[in-house]
């Protein structure tokens, strides 16, 4: 029995699992028809974009809700809230169904051009199944989220090349460099 040995192969072994993470979401683009050649890049946002503000995982209160309005105003955009942003289901912010309605809508809606998710929170993997990735495809716009909401990143990258942006959600607290930079990132091509 040799430790370094064994710590050896832990660590290859380890190696080689992280390899093999492209190769399964490789596999999930085969599968529904998306190859790596076809990522999808959403257009920049522009100061004075509407940007479509809904809650697909946890419920907010009024004070989170007021501030993810104050804050993305203070990005320079106008807020189109979905119509289910404000409601509750549980500690959800409204039925599966709902809350799925919401996404469908900020994707369709053509005056929005971002879909900024107000929260994370538990719930996002239910809404999957319910996803319409046809119309999302169709429609591809910036889509910006953190905590849970990764997994409806992940599944719309994975689902129909569109790249999506792990950033705060509507509600975070927005410190001038936080600001800065998700600007940067959503609207100036020339940002470092």
């Amino acid at each position: 029995f040799d430790p370094k040995h064994e710590k050896d192969m832990k660590r290859r072994d380890l190696i080689k699992t992280i390899a093999a993470i492209p190769l399964l979401g490789g596999s999930v683009f085969a599968k529904n028809g998306v190859g790596r050649s076809k990522l999808v890049k959403p257009n920049r946002l522009r100061s004075g974009d509407v940007v479509g503000l809904i809650a697909p995982a946890g419920y907010a209160d009024d004070e989170e809700y007021a501030r993810a309005v104050q804050n993305l105003e203070s990005l320079g955009f106008k807020v189109k809230p979905g119509k289910n942003v404000r409601k509750r289901y549980l500690y959800l912010g409204g039925t599966d169904q709902e809350r799925a309605d919401d996404i469908h809508w900020a994707f369709s809606d053509k005056e929005v051009k971002a879909v900024w998710c107000l929260r994370g929170g538990y719930g996002i993997t239910r809404l999957l199944p319910l996803l319409n990735f046809g119309l999302i495809r169709k429609n591809p716009k910036i889509v910006i989220g953190y905590s849970d909401i990764t997994a409806l990143l992940v599944a719309i990258h994975q689902n129909t090349g569109l790249v999506t942006f792990h950033g705060p959600g509507g509600s975070s607290t927005l410190s001038d460099y936080t600001k800065e930079h998700v600007v940067n990132v959503l609207t100036n091509p020339a940002a470092p």
